[in-house]
């Protein structure tokens, strides 16, 4: 249709959080010598509307609170008249590189960065429950290199390519205002994932489920 794909959109937010990482001497390579690597737990992205190709834009970010174990992070994207076209929100939690599990943040990760007002968006609970029905839709995906980020596992957007896949199955996945993905549990090549759509009232909620049943993310797109 000529706009920006959801993804894209994404991506471009992740970049700039890199890059403003980047820039206060917190970025990939310092975090590896440190043992610590950021993963995301939850994205809640609104979309006013998607910028056409060609469009100029403004992107930004910062974070608005980073407490013991978790951060919460605003991103956006502008016109070039100040305009809002996307606004989101994200909580993120910092893991030990050898076990993987949490780690208090230290303070001099904390110090780092500055803390700015939170956006004025819509703030929902991070948890998305799965409908108990039978599924519209099911697809099974093996997991390959090209669905993996640098920390060797599933990077979240592909998380959500595979989720709109499926739903675009029953429905136009171009329209929607809303997108809640709740991340549970990391994903690495050769995983198999089923990833079921369930229809609702005004959204779809996409689970994607490893063979145990255990779920790696969930995802809603709200009309």
């Amino acid at each position: 249709d000529g706009c920006l794909s959801v993804t894209g959109l994404i991506d471009m937010f992740q970049d700039c959080s890199t890059f403003q990482s980047e820039d206060v001497g917190m970025g990939v390579e310092r975090l590896r010598d440190e043992g610590l690597v950021w993963v995301i737990n939850y994205w809640e992205l609104n979309i006013i509307r998607k910028p056409r190709l060609c469009e100029r834009v403004v992107v930004g970010t910062y974070p608005y609170e980073i407490n013991s174990f978790f951060a919460y992070r605003n991103f956006y994207m502008k016109d070039l008249q100040g305009e809002y076209i996307a606004k989101a929100n994200t909580m993120w939690i910092l893991l030990g590189r050898d076990k993987q599990l949490p780690v208090r943040i230290p303070g001099y990760v904390r110090d780092a960065y500055s803390m700015e007002e939170r956006l004025d968006m819509t703030y929902s609970d991070r948890k998305i429950p799965i409908p108990e029905k039978a599924a519209d839709v099911t697809k099974r995906v093996i997991i390959g290199q090209e669905h993996l980020d640098s920390n060797g596992h599933v990077n979240n957007g592909q998380y959500i390519e595979l989720a709109l896949a499926a739903v675009n199955e029953i429905a136009d996945t171009s329209q929607f205002s809303r997108l809640r993905v709740d991340y549970r549990k990391q994903a690495f090549e050769g995983d198999i994932v089923d990833v079921s759509v369930f229809r609702c009232d005004n959204s779809f909620v996409a689970a994607l489920a490893g063979d145990d049943g255990e779920i790696y993310s969930a995802l809603e797109i709200i009309y």
